[in-house]
């Protein structure tokens, strides 16, 4: 493989991951569903601090609302959990369109059959590749 060849397939690379970490959609959606699952976390937490309350037999009154604030934190990390995953989605969606859009190896009309005709077709031999 030439050097010309190898030096397009790194800049594809590159460029690819510049465009797919430049996208705000993917940053925000990862601290989004970070920031959620810590919620879920912290309302495992309540939950079993309520329930030990409860246990006691006299701190049901405090224990009870507890487990009840504990189960809802839950809840609404799993739906904005489910929102950021959406949203890194669809930065990783927009962040793929624009990278083969600007690919220096594969044009948008040019999109291999399978990889081992690709190549033939563009010089490179299967049996450097495939050892």
């Amino acid at each position: 493989m030439g050097w010309s060849r190898l030096s397009a397939i790194i800049d594809t690379f590159i460029g690819s991951g510049f465009v797919i970490f430049s996208q705000l959609d993917i940053w925000w959606g990862a601290a989004e569903t970070a920031e959620s699952l810590a919620l879920i976390g912290a309302g495992g937490d309540i939950i079993v601090g309520g329930a030990v309350i409860c246990l006691t037999g006299v701190g049901c009154i405090a224990g009870a609302p507890a487990v009840a604030t504990g189960v809802g934190m839950i809840g609404t990390g799993v739906a904005d959990t489910a929102d950021g995953i959406g949203r890194i989605n669809d930065g990783l969606g927009k962040a793929l369109r624009e990278a083969n859009g600007s690919s220096s190896i594969i044009s948008e009309n040019e999109i291999p059959e399978s990889l081992a005709n690709w190549l033939t077709k563009k010089g490179i031999p299967w049996e450097v590749i495939s050892r």
